[in-house]
């Protein structure tokens, strides 16, 4: 096995990044994924990740709900109608009062009391946020790799 300095690995990821002239570079080490660990669409992203071998932080809603200060800053880059899964059983769920006339705020304050109410799952690398599985978009921020 060979045996590799940290300036062989800084020029390998230099090469690597020279040869992605069409996107920004991303600091894999800065991924975060969250989301609860049982979806169906969260497995479908651990997959994608899996086979690219790429790394990830992940966040589980159920064992570490999101911040107040979090979910302001993810309606600050996204719309609660975008954050919010109205498809969900937790949605369906809700009484309709708790429904009606909702903007930032009362989206906010429900997302706080009903995390699995958050499209998951929610991706952060650097400057790049996507809400739900986005093969396309991931394959944009991350790289065409063949897995």
């Amino acid at each position: 096995m060979q045996a590799f300095s940290k300036s062989d690995a800084d020029f390998v990821a230099t090469e690597v990044l020279s040869h992605m002239h069409h996107r920004e570079p991303v600091d894999m080490a800065m991924t975060t994924i969250y989301g609860i660990k049982n979806c169906d669409t969260m497995r479908k992203a651990f997959s994608w990740f899996d086979a690219r071998r790429q790394s990830y932080t992940f966040i589980d809603f159920k064992k570490s709900p999101p911040s107040r200060q979090l979910l302001e800053e993810w309606l600050g880059r996204a719309s609660w109608q975008q954050l919010i899964n109205s498809k969900g059983t937790t949605w369906r769920k809700l009484p309709e009062s708790d429904k009606l006339g909702l903007n930032s705020e009362s989206a906010c304050q429900l997302m706080l009391a009903h995390p699995s109410l958050i499209k998951r799952p929610i991706l952060e690398s650097g400057k790049a946020f996507v809400i739900g599985f986005d093969q396309a978009a991931y394959l944009s921020i991350f790289g065409d790799e063949d897995a």
